[in-house]
């Protein structure tokens, strides 16, 4: 692997890092990370979490019935997502 390479695969490296510091520091469960390139997602790398089970509740629609520190814990946990995606030193 050349120099630019390397350079590319350590600017990928602290990108994906950053989403998962920040997954980590909100309490997301980040269940794994790579900086190998995904061609199918268009990705150079991408850092994966577990989903929280009243989050797909929420979204389903089904939320509407939900207790309100229920529905509080999901909006909570996409708040935590949305920061995580948002994080990571952008790629030029």
């Amino acid at each position: 692997m050349g120099k630019t390479g390397r350079m590319e695969q350590a600017s990928t490296a602290y990108h994906e890092a950053g989403h998962a510091v920040v997954g980590l520091v909100r309490g997301l469960n980040v269940t794994s990370l790579t900086i190998n390139e995904d061609e199918s997602l268009n990705a150079a790398g991408y850092c994966v979490i577990e989903v929280h089970p009243l989050v797909i509740e929420v979204a389903s629609g089904f939320g509407d019935g939900m207790e309100p520190e229920d529905l509080e814990a999901g909006y909570a946990w996409i708040e935590s997502r949305m920061l995580m995606c948002l994080a990571g030193e952008e790629q030029s």
